[in-house]
């Protein structure tokens, strides 16, 4: 009897062997042990050096102290990153620039991802006297002055301040390419008149704040005949419009129009693209034709908030958001219209004005700060995120666009308004 309970306790202990430190420990290759957390497996080998790593033609550099293949490792080995993309970044990958920093031989970080060649820059600075270059900035119309062919990026610098304030209103009329860098910076201008007018070239302006036109014609940024690109542009609190333009090649996108009492936009004729844009608290109690005025343009209005702007009461063809006039095919689409004043129509016109929300309380939308989207923001009844007809108008040449803040699109599927939601 005593034989045959040893028996029993032997098997009993061979059929819980996975449930036995002891059996595992004697035993560390068995199946049921390694599977279980008495047994330490150890981790696959990581790389030793850059050979390790040839396996991957994007990810040929070995990081020795974390053993993993990288495209690139900041200050011990870059060599992967050139052309466009010179930056190695925290991620391990190559870049290009984000930020002036990035550029220590110009400070001058280009929207292209680019560092510009300082050969190419005019500086400028705040009652700048210097002859244009890095280490001496000139004042601003000084730098317009000096344009050429070849030196033809003006960069603002905030070293010595960020608010370009003793300075008439600027006319960039030469027919060449001109770039504007002037990411942290203000212009405010002392003379009547449009803040920055644009009347020949091909101009692109990023990152700059236009404030405070006043007297006739007070747009903060005018345009006739020309091409001009607006990228991370603010134009706030001017007296008539933030922008108005005149048979141009435009695109503007991912800026912010505000506070401007005639409107945030008005454009008359040529070709309009305008992505990613935010505009907001313009217009005034008497404004009839819409805070974004679009006449006898093409192209298109997509993903933007028009949002908490003011129109006059009423019917009658009274607009308060946007309005068409002889536009045709133009396309107003994904958009947010929302919460533009007594004006009894969101939208009116010819435009094809489709797949936008429009509504007369923001709170529908549950915005964040900012006009950012929410995880409260309906995905349907009414669509505002991950609008299903939205992807072919979210791409630029097969390239899926970025939102205001510069975050890729889609999360799931694009978001309308400016602002791509992300948890």
């Amino acid at each position: 009897m005593a034989r045959r309970a040893l028996v029993l306790v032997i098997v009993l202990a061979g059929c819980g062997k996975q449930l036995n430190p002891e059996f595992c420990a004697r035993n560390p290759d068995d199946q049921d042990c390694r599977a279980s957390d008495y047994v330490a497996v150890d981790a696959p080998k990581g790389c030793q050096s850059n050979a390790d790593c040839m396996g991957d033609p994007m990810r040929g550099v070995c990081e020795v102290s974390s053993g993993q293949c990288e495209q690139c490792v900041p200050d011990v080995d870059t060599s992967a990153c050139t052309g466009s993309t010179t930056i190695c970044g925290d991620d391990r990958t190559c870049h290009g620039c984000i930020t002036d920093m990035d550029c220590p031989g110009s400070n001058a970080c280009m929207p292209s991802g680019d560092c510009a060649d300082a050969a190419n820059v005019l500086y400028v600075a705040p009652h700048g006297t210097g002859t244009c270059d890095l280490g001496s900035p000139c004042s601003l119309p000084m730098a317009i002055e000096q344009l050429t062919a070849i030196r033809n990026i003006i960069k603002l610098t905030t070293m010595q301040g960020t608010t370009y304030d003793a300075d008439p209103k600027l006319l960039l009329d030469k027919a060449q390419k001109v770039i504007v860098l002037g990411i942290g910076a203000t212009f405010t201008p002392t003379n009547d008149g449009a803040a920055i007018s644009v009347t020949a070239g091909d101009v692109s302006i990023d990152g700059l704040t236009v404030t405070g036109a006043k007297g006739g014609m007070s747009d903060g940024i005018a345009c006739t005949g020309a091409t001009l690109s607006l990228r991370r542009v603010t134009s706030s609190a001017n007296g008539e419009h933030g922008i108005k333009t005149t048979t141009c090649t435009l695109t503007i996108e991912r800026s912010r129009f505000s506070r401007n009492p005639r409107g945030g936009m008005l454009l008359t004729g040529g070709t309009l693209e305008a992505r990613n844009n935010i505009i907001d608290a313009n217009g005034s109690t008497t404004l009839k034709n819409g805070n974004v005025e679009l006449a006898t343009v093409s192209g298109r209005f997509v993903f933007n908030t028009v949002a908490d702007n003011q129109s006059e009461q009423g019917g009658g063809g009274r607009t308060g958001g946007v309005k068409c006039s002889k536009a045709g095919t133009f396309l107003v689409a994904h958009n947010i219209i929302v919460d533009n004043g007594g004006a009894n129509a969101a939208t009116s016109g010819d435009c094809t004005i489709v797949d936008n929300f429009v509504g007369n309380d923001s709170a529908a939308v549950k915005f964040a700060a900012g006009y950012h989207l929410s995880a409260a923001t309906p995905v349907t009844n009414p669509i505002i995120r991950d609008d299903p007809n939205a992807d072919a108008d979210c791409k630029v040449n097969g390239e899926y666009i970025d939102d205001f803040d510069g975050q890729p699109r889609p999360y799931q599927l694009c978001d309308r308004g400016a602002d791509e939601y992300r948890p």
